[in-house]
């Protein structure tokens, strides 16, 4: 390798390196000086006041004899400690006014050697030597806005002399930069002085650049950053000069600002106002380090305002007096709209780009320089942007500079930045294997035909150039590119030397050459490192409220689009950690839990706004659902009626499809709005399910399930909820609860979060409170507390119309009957509760599906338990009147021995036995109704399960009547998916255990009797008969399903012996006595009989209809068929009327 004399660009490169660790270490310094935890004790502890300020009095110097201090000890005791604590803070400092004599000796080096500095003739040493130089203002900058730094290196230095016995050997040069800070614009004047003619130059040539790069016009016309105007060039490569100025658009900005701003003296040249003016618009904050900032306009103020002796300057300060108050003006009026439309333009420019290279990836590698430019101008933008939301407006600023500053789409854009840097990323191969190519065909073909250009500079500026070509020629993907790259950086500072025979000017296709090779050695094994210094957003940690406040505004006022984008943030969070350096490892500590919690607390927002999104919408569908119901159709049924006059608070009910959509454009609106949110919502949830966030996985997509739990289970428990006189009908509930389902199904077409899975955990955790006895065993369910579940709602509801509603105390008439022809319970006309809308069989059906097995088994368990209470009543009611029981059973075929006997019982009795019977009964036919309902649900739901449990039933024994314990469990299992189990109702025989026992077959030996003689009853003598009921309007026609179900149960439970003889010959005898009696009432004086003696006639056939012991013939030798059928003739005839009011 030939030795090229350009130590000096590789010193600039190594410098620009420790520039980034550097500045670290005083931002640390900064932090610490502002943190009670990491600031020294020394300096916050009041009691070491007075000993550092009479030991600082006199810095740099010390005052004599100043161990006898008052207070001094205090150092002293501890030296050691304290020195430990202001050791990474004096040593911050101590290396920083290191790199800074260092850096200044190198760019007077450099500058001496060069030529000049020109952005289109040595682009790559122009652009090293003006960064460095911003550089070193911006560590000049941030060293100035450390806090006591008279106390760090003072205390520091006395610490360090009394535990080593010397004084530290940098003391004196940094305590001298430590007092140069007091002012340091003014003392970079001096240190500028030098190089004060390169800057101007170099300025001065930067003007047509600059302003080509910002404006978006010309932007536009060029197609800078358009790749999809001219398809036929679509594949070619783009690599011009303007691409390469984008790409440091920013840092010319930079470049202008700070370089003018240390050295003044070169606004004289022609192109310099205009120049700064337009830069000084741009913006009323400079980046110095992540969130510190600088003012410049105040220091040109002072700068231009002062009094100098150059007749030319003083006349040039006093023309543009007013420059930088103006141009602060103007960055916070015009220069606003300009850098929204330069976002704007971005956005625009960006997505093209992303599309066309999803699209087609190998467009990345020939369009890379444009996409490379483009990721730095957003990249630029954004972090504008976080610098001035935090900074104080301007002064004069207009008083709606907030609302004017703000831009909602500031996360599309990051998003568009982060998606592109992904994108190149996972095609890093392809396009180094691009570039591989490129190398060793164009580019050296390229550079080979400017051989002529080159061969009469300096020999070793020839010598590189061979060299360069020889590195062309031999490339391949294993090369050493970094030599290739240093090659080319040498060759363009030894052509930019003073000393160079041939005009830099001349070879400006040569230094463009050059950049192109280097630009291209470098995206072959550094493009993570181009991809990162363009579009790298992780200095937003450092304005993470902002950015906090920039995404939660995101999410509750969506753009057009909606937040699509809020799993960037979650992505950003998951990086920021990457912050931390060598510099300052524990960094990484700090930042990652904070991460954390903010990703949590994010997600917690993100979910409460996707819930009232959510929410709006299924209220919405529910209120269009709602014009589909019953009470709707007939109302506008009713409209259409010319007979029909509606009361005078009747509203018109909306008819389905013919609202205005006009008129309800602000509610339509509205929806629109919310359901792009939860669009966007979810759409972000899928792009970024989990994320790792520091030492924590979090699921995005876990919140919107519980959320979606929490906001299904609110709904149901509201939806739900009884009013003092009914409750939402089940079947509308069922429409409500599929309506819900619809929007939720929207939900997770995008984001799989298990919509029914979380419905079964609702029902399991809803219905078992706690663990509940297994399906298909006759444990039964304990009575619980199910506080505000659904199902407890529910079931407490349908429990309270069983014990309430159908309660019916004696001489008290009944608005409520049950109706086998309706299946289900009917009000009586004219109430305003109307029972048949809740329990019925469509109703009840509803119920099923909703509640489930488990659900339906609690309600039955709480009806088996209040049946049981009316048991034991009859039970002492039979009691009570046992011997003259005993008498009529003896007797009954005596008509004068029973009417007697009768007389012993008081009709009050009888009454209200007959009430508590009817109750029975009621509440037996409720269970009926309500195991039917379970069959067909899940006949329809599940008849796989269904047909495999009842062909297991159909082939068991038939009757399983006294409780064969090796039945038991496949008798409880068809119960409780709702098979008609008649006899093997295990779970009521089991219940009626508790009340009836084998010391009772005295009574239940008369329980036959005790039925029959219910006919001498108010409630008989009262009953009329509702045909097309087929029952009595109070209720009597149910008597027959509690005679027989008592009949059979409380045998069973009070026998010893397991024989269904008994259980027949009870049943017959009941029979027996009961058409005896009836037959004698009959032929006895109608006027004082039975109100409707048809239909108490035909009650002993309605009883053999629910009795599975007994055949007709038995019947027939009872009661003459003849007569029943004339009865029935005249009950079913038209002349026969029914009750007053049914």
């Amino acid at each position: 390798m030939v030795d090229t004399g350009s130590s000096g660009v590789e010193k600039m490169q190594d410098l620009k390196r420790e520039w980034h660790n550097v500045m670290k270490r005083l931002y640390l310094c900064k932090l610490s000086m502002a943190s009670p935890k990491l600031k020294p004790k020394v300096l916050q502890d009041r009691q070491y006041e007075k000993v550092t300020q009479k030991l600082l009095s006199r810095f740099p110097d010390f005052p004599e004899g100043a161990d006898k201090i008052p207070g001094y000890d205090l150092l002293s005791t501890k030296a050691k400690t304290h020195l430990e604590e202001f050791e990474p803070l004096y040593f911050a400092l101590a290396d920083a006014c290191n790199w800074k004599t260092t850096t200044m000796g190198v760019l007077v080096d450099m500058s001496s050697a060069l030529l000049l500095l020109k952005i289109d003739e040595n682009p790559m040493l122009m652009t090293l030597w003006m960064d460095l130089m911003v550089n070193f203002v911006q560590l000049t900058i941030l060293a100035w806005n450390i806090p006591d730094k008279k106390n760090i290196v003072g205390v520091f230095a006395k610490l360090y002399y009394h535990v080593n016995g010397f004084p530290e050997p940098s003391f004196a040069k940094v305590s001298k930069w430590v007092l140069d800070l007091e002012n340091p614009i003014s003392k970079l004047f001096g240190d500028f002085k030098a190089v004060s003619t390169t800057i101007g130059a170099a300025l001065n040539e930067l003007k047509q650049a600059f302003s080509a790069s910002r404006n978006l016009m010309d932007l536009r016309k060029n197609e800078a950053l358009n790749i999809s105007l001219k398809p036929g060039k679509m594949t070619e490569p783009v690599q011009d000069q303007l691409r390469f100025d984008l790409q440091v658009t920013e840092n010319m900005h930079n470049w202008i600002i700070y370089g003018y701003l240390v050295c003044p003296q070169t606004l004289t040249q022609t192109n310099a106002v205009p120049l700064l003016t337009e830069a000084l618009t741009e913006a009323f904050v400079l980046p110095v380090y992540y969130d510190v900032t600088f003012q410049p306009h105040s220091e040109f103020d002072s700068i231009l305002s002062s009094t100098v002796k150059d007749k030319t300057l003083k006349s040039l300060y006093a023309k543009h007096k007013r420059m930088p108050r103006d141009t602060q003006s103007q960055s916070g009026q015009t220069a606003l709209g300009q850098h929204r439309s330069r976002r704007v333009f971005l956005m625009q420019e960006l997505t093209a780009l992303f599309n066309l290279t999803l699209d087609s990836p190998a467009l990345l590698s020939p369009k890379l320089q444009v996409i490379i430019a483009a990721l730095s101008m957003a990249k630029a933008e954004i972090e504008w942007y976080f610098r001035h939301y935090v900074a104080p407006p301007p002064p004069k600023a207009p008083k709606n500079y907030v609302d004017m500053f703000r831009d909602p789409r500031i996360p599309d854009l990051i998003q568009l930045v982060q998606s592109l840097k992904m994108h190149l990323g996972n095609n890093r191969e392809e396009i180094a294997q691009y570039f591989v190519e490129f190398l060793a065909g164009a580019d050296h073909k390229g550079f080979e035909s400017l051989r002529s250009l080159w061969q009469g500079v300096a020999q070793p500026a020839v010598q590189v150039g061979d060299q360069i070509l020889n590195a062309l020629a031999a490339i391949s993907p294993t090369s050493n590119f970094q030599q290739l790259r240093s090659l080319c950086t040498n060759m363009e500072y030894l052509l930019s030397l003073s000393s160079s025979p041939i005009a830099l000017s001349k070879l400006r296709e040569v230094t463009m050459c050059l950049r192109v090779i280097h630009a291209h050695a470098r995206a072959i094994d550094s493009l993570d490192n181009i991809i990162e210094e363009n579009s790298s957003l992780l200095s937003l940690w450092y304005f993470k409220d902002s950015l906090r406040e920039v995404y939660e505004t995101y999410i509750s006022n969506p753009t057009m689009h909606g937040p699509r984008h809020t799993y960037i943030y979650l992505d950003m969070l998951s990086n920021f950690t990457k912050v931390a350096t060598s510099a300052w490892p524990e960094e990484r500590e700090s930042i990652g839990p904070e991460c954390v919690k903010m990703a949590v607390t994010f997600l917690e927002k993100q979910t409460r706004v996707l819930q009232n999104s959510l929410q709006a919408v299924l209220n919405y569908q529910l209120l269009l659902d709602s014009q589909f119901r019953d009470e709707v159709a007939a109302a506008l049924f009713n409209l259409k009626r010319k007979d029909w006059r509606a009361p005078k608070d009747f509203i018109p009910p909306p008819e389905p499809g013919n609202e205005s959509s006009y008129q309800n454009r602000d509610s339509l609106e509205n929806i629109w709005t919310h359901l792009k949110v939860i669009m966007a919502i979810t759409k972000a949830v899928s792009e970024l399910p989990v994320v790792v966030v520091y030492d924590h996985q979090i699921a995005a997509s876990e919140y919107v399930r519980e959320m979606v739990k929490g906001t299904l289970l609110t709904w149901l428990r509201n939806t739900v909820k009884p009013t003092p006189d009914s409750i939402e009908r089940p079947t509308i509930l069922k429409k409500q609860i599929s309506a819900v389902f619809y929007v939720l199904t929207l939900l997770e077409q995008r984001v799989m979060f298990g919509l029914q899975q979380i419905w079964q955990e609702i029902l399991i955790e809803e219905v078992c409170p706690n663990e509940p006895p297994p399906l298909g065993t006759e444990t039964p369910i304990p009575e619980v507390d199910m506080g505000d579940r659904i199902v407890g709602t529910l079931i407490n509801w349908y429990v309270h119309f069983v014990t309430q509603r159908l309660y019916l105390p004696p001489n008290q008439n009944c608005t409520i009957v049950f109706s086998p022809t309706r299946m289900g319970f009917v009000s009586k006309p004219g109430q305003p509760f109307r029972a048949e809308n809740y329990v019925d069989i469509e109703e009840l059906q509803a119920l099923a599906s909703i509640i489930g097995p488990y659900g339906v088994r609690q309600l039955d368990a709480a009806i088996v338990r209040f049946l049981i209470t009316n048991v034991q009543a009859v039970k002492d009611a039979v009691a009570a009147m046992a011997s003259p029981l005993e008498e009529i059973n003896s007797n009954f075929t005596k008509e004068a021995r029973v009417a007697e006997s009768i007389k012993r019982i008081k009709p009050l009795d009888i009454d209200s036995f007959v009430a508590k019977c009817i109750i029975i009964g009621n509440t037996l036919h409720f269970r009926v109704l309500l195991k039917e309902a379970l069959l067909n649900t899940v006949t329809s739901v599940t008849p796989y399960i269904h047909s495999t449990v009842n062909n297991a039933f159909n082939q068991s024994a038939w009757r399983n009547v006294y409780l064969l314990p090796q039945l038991l469990g496949i008798n409880s299992l068809a119960g409780d998916i709702g098979i008609n189990v008649g006899s093997a109702d295990q779970y009521f025989k089991l219940a009626l255990k508790k009340v009836v026992s084998e010391a009772d077959q005295k009574i239940v030996r008369l329980l036959p009797v005790a039925f029959a003689i219910s006919i001498y009853s108010t409630q008989w003598k009262e009953a009329q008969y509702i045909p097309p009921l087929e029952a009595f309007q109070n209720s009597t026609h149910v008597l027959n399903r509690c005679y027989h179900d008592l009949l059979e149960a409380m045998n069973v439970v009070s026998m010893s012996t397991q024989d269904p003889v008994v259980v027949m010959q009870q049943m017959r005898h009941y029979l027996e006595v009961t058409t005896t009696l009836v037959l004698r009432l009959l032929r006895g004086d109608l006027r004082r009989g039975p109100a409707d003696p048809p239909g108490l006639s035909l009650q002993s056939d309605k009883f053999l209809s629910v009795c599975s012991f007994l055949t007709r013939d038995i019947l027939e030798s009872c009661i003459p068929y003849a007569l029943l059928r004339s009865m029935a003739h005249d009950l079913y005839r038209g002349e026969h009327r029914s009750p007053e009011g049914w």
